[in-house]
C-alpha cells in the first residue's frame, strides 16, 4: 500500500480546544474514506514565508497515512 502526507495549516485565531477538535475532523474524515492514519503530527505556530490574511504565522499539523 502507498504512503501518504498531508499537511494543512489552522488559523491561530482558533484555540487549542479548537485545534484538536478539528485535527479529529479531518483524522475522521479520512478514515471515513479509508485511510489508516499511521501517525498525526503537530508541528505548533511556525512564521510563514507570506502572509496569508494577513497573518505572518499559522499552526501546522501533518497526518501520515
Amino acid at each position: 500500500m502507498k504512503k501518504y502526507e498531508i499537511m494543512y495549516i489552522i488559523n491561530p485565531t482558533v484555540l487549542e480546544e479548537g485545534r484538536d477538535e478539528l485535527i479529529n475532523q479531518i483524522n475522521s474524515l479520512l478514515t471515513a474514506n479509508g485511510a489508516t492514519i499511521a501517525k498525526t503530527e503537530k508541528w505548533g505556530e511556525r512564521k510563514l514565508a507570506y502572509p496569508i490574511d494577513k497573518k505572518k504565522s499559522r499552526f501546522l499539523c501533518t497526518n501520515y497515512f
